[in-house]
């Protein structure tokens, strides 16, 4: 027969307490995950920024070699067009002698899609001078360049 040992003065949690906790827990996950949510999306976009700006370096390169710039990714060494994390699909939207316009744009059921705010982001380099912005997922680009502090953390 089994017997128990049970120190004078032992006693463990009570169903009652370990629910407590258990809600405790609850309220505070709750409470933290939409600002992990968002602190992912910053680091996505950090990404695409990074990703935009690599291309700007690769267009340089390219520009130096030739009389203009591209709208090849593959001549600017990014065939699969898209940012490291596959969260946001680029392109070389226009490229002249003078200068072009990158554009990273959040795809399509990917990480980044909930990102309704900051979908598009936009780089434009003109005779030497760069603009960036960006534009919401219903966004037209007809002015692609507003509101660059937003998702770009900077005027």
């Amino acid at each position: 027969m089994l017997r128990r040992h049970i120190r004078p003065g032992a006693r463990g949690f009570t169903l009652i307490e370990v629910l407590m906790a258990l809600g405790v827990v609850a309220v505070l996950a709750t409470l933290a995950l939409p600002n992990l949510s968002e602190a992912l999306q910053r680091t996505r976009r950090i990404e695409a920024v990074s990703s935009l700006a690599a291309l700007q370096q690769a267009q340089e390169r390219h520009r130096g070699t030739q009389d203009a710039y591209t709208t090849e990714l593959d001549a600017l060494g990014w065939p699969e067009g898209l940012s490291p994390s596959g969260a946001y699909a680029l392109e070389v939207a226009q490229a002249s002698e003078t200068g072009y316009l990158l554009i990273a744009r959040a795809t399509t059921g990917g990480a980044q899609a909930g990102d309704s705010r900051c979908a598009v982001l936009a780089m434009q380099v003109e005779s030497g001078f760069t603009a960036r912005g960006s534009a919401c997922s219903g966004c037209t680009l007809a002015q692609p360049l507003a509101d660059a502090p937003r998702c770009w953390g900077h005027p």
